[in-house]
Formats: structure tokens, sequence, C-alpha cells
């Protein structure tokens, strides 16, 4: 996987955060709606709406369906503990977690 665009994509994203920090937060938190044939496009990234129906595409869902059709990695969001943004990262596909051992046998 090429991760040549991704790393000038994350370069320009943390230079833009840094150069101006309120702009940069306002376009990342713009959405609009879009149609299904958006939303079921296979490379760009949608997410469901929250207060309506339908789906709903932002900036970083397009830079990241960009990367995707490039073959590269995707690019993510970092946040501190209070979900302020604090910079941008390749993105990490999340782990999930083993499953619970079975409960041991009763004794009854």
């Amino acid at each position: 996987m090429s991760d040549s665009l991704t790393d000038t994509t994350l370069q320009l994203l943390n230079r833009f955060l840094e150069a101006d920090r309120e702009a940069c937060l306002d376009l990342m938190t713009k959405k609009v709606a879009v149609n299904d044939a958006v939303a079921n496009d296979k490379d760009l990234v949608c997410r469901e709406r929250k207060k309506a129906e339908g789906h709903e595409l932002g900036i970083l869902g397009l830079i990241n369906g960009i990367l995707n059709a490039t073959g590269s990695s995707r690019v993510a969001v970092m946040t501190d503990h209070d979900g302020e943004i604090v910079g941008f990262s390749k993105y990490k596909v999340p782990v999930a977690a083993p499953p619970a051992p079975p409960a041991p046998p009763s004794s009854k």
C-alpha cells in the first residue's frame, strides 16, 4: 500500500490545524446530506445522520475516499481526553476485544 499520498495529506492537515485551528475545526465538523449513490460508493466514507434519516459526508470522508481510491492508507482525527482535536494521523483499524472466556460450570 502506497503511503506517500497519505503522508503528504497528513502534513497538510496538520499544518492547516496549526496555522488556523478555528477554520480547520469548522471545516472538519461540517457535514452534508448525501443520497444513497454517494452513501454506497465503494471509496467515500459516509456515516448515518444523527438527527435525521439518510447519510452524510464530511471533508475527512471525502479525503479518505480519495485515499481509498488511490490505494493509500486513510487518515483519522486524533483527540485528547476531552475530545478536542489535537492532530491527524494514519487511521488504525479498531481491533475487537477477544471474547470473554466461558463461565465455569456451576457446582449445584
